[in-house]
């Protein structure tokens, strides 16, 4: 993904998803560059999550889920690893960018 600087939100999904993306993201027009992208994040999975996050704020696992057509074996782990590298917080059953 390195060669894709100045990419948008949607360019980053079609490549670094690999999977069917729900109908609301294809509708999504905010651009988020890469160089936005913070330079602990390795998976694509953690980019993935991130960069959704940037660009709606707040989000439930529901709502990641069903938007990024993620199973929960997969995005338990990875908000696991974004909150422990301090890049997302919890408040109750929203996440969030940190501040």
């Amino acid at each position: 993904m390195g060669n894709i600087s100045g990419g948008t939100f949607m360019d980053l999904l079609i490549i670094g998803s690999g999977s069917q993306m729900s109908p609301a993201l294809t509708q999504q027009t905010t651009a988020v560059t890469i160089d936005q992208m913070p330079a602990e994040l390795e998976s694509s999975n953690g980019k993935l999550v991130y960069l959704y996050l940037a660009t709606v704020e707040e989000a439930t696992i529901s709502g990641l889920k069903e938007t990024l057509n993620m199973q929960e074996l997969t995005l338990f782990p990875t908000l696991a690893i974004l909150e422990d590298k301090d890049l997302i917080e919890r408040d109750g059953e929203t996440f969030s960018l940190t501040t």
